[in-house]
């Protein structure tokens, strides 16, 4: 399950669909950032750019939350607390 806008959550989904990959995509206004890793094979190093991501709005996340909670309770999903937009307050997933 992941939020999608833009012409890079469509190359996402087609990517996930082309893999055999099961989705479930919540659409948004926003567009979907890019991030970026570049290894040093010389160094053995990497460097990573994470770009901004979309503001996404109230009624996207809160649609997003109510989806996503009960699998979160039944222990399927777990979350990555700077993958969620800053708008998006973490108190709305206390029971």
């Amino acid at each position: 399950m992941y939020l999608a806008g833009g012409a890079v959550g469509t190359r996402l989904k087609d990517l996930l669909v082309e893999a055999y990959i099961l989705q479930h995509i919540i659409p948004i206004q926003g567009r979907t950032r890019k991030n970026l890793a570049v290894n040093d094979t010389v160094n053995n190093k990497q460097y990573r750019f994470g770009m901004p991501g979309p503001v996404v709005a109230q009624h996207e996340w809160k649609n997003t939350l109510k989806i996503w909670t009960p699998f979160y309770w039944m222990g399927i999903f777990w979350w990555r607390a700077e993958a969620f937009a800053p708008e998006c307050p973490l108190t709305s997933l206390q029971g």
